[in-house]
Parts: structure tokens; C-alpha cells; sequence
């Protein structure tokens, strides 16, 4: 991306290829899962629950980004 706002966090997963914990917190909380029923889900459904939370947080960041770029072409 060529805009971009850093909170200055780093997200640490427990390893390679694992999802950090606040990760898999928020896309539990945005489904509204309870922590007993994200419990019981396999790993596969969480892993694409949060792979769709990926995608969708991707596609609003390219969003935003192609209006920043607009709203700069029409300034000049």
C-alpha cells in the first residue's frame, strides 16, 4: 500500500504460521462468538473465518486506497 497508518503494534503468534491471539479474538467477537463456542469449532472453520477476515480487511484497505489516490488527482 502507498498510504498507510501504523498503529505501532506488532502482533505476536505463538509460531510460523500460527494466528497472532488478538487476530483470532477479533474475528471471534465480529462473528459474535462466545469464547466456549469458538472453543468447539474445529480448526478449519476458524481458519476460514478468519481467512474471509483477511480478505475482507484487504479489499477495504485497497478501497481506501484508491479514494485517497482519487481525492489526490482531483487536488492537483
Amino acid at each position: 500500500m502507498d498510504d498507510s497508518i501504523s498503529a505501532g503494534i506488532q502482533w505476536g503468534s505463538i509460531g510460523a504460521g500460527m494466528v497472532p491471539t488478538f487476530e483470532e479474538n477479533s474475528a471471534r467477537l465480529e462473528r459474535g462468538y462466545t469464547l466456549e463456542a469458538w472453543s468447539k469449532l474445529d480448526r478449519t472453520e476458524k481458519a476460514m473465518i478468519i481467512a474471509i477476515r483477511r480478505i475482507g480487511n484487504a479489499m477495504s484497505n485497497l478501497q481506501t486506497e484508491a479514494e485517497v489516490r482519487a481525492s489526490k488527482r482531483k487536488m492537483k
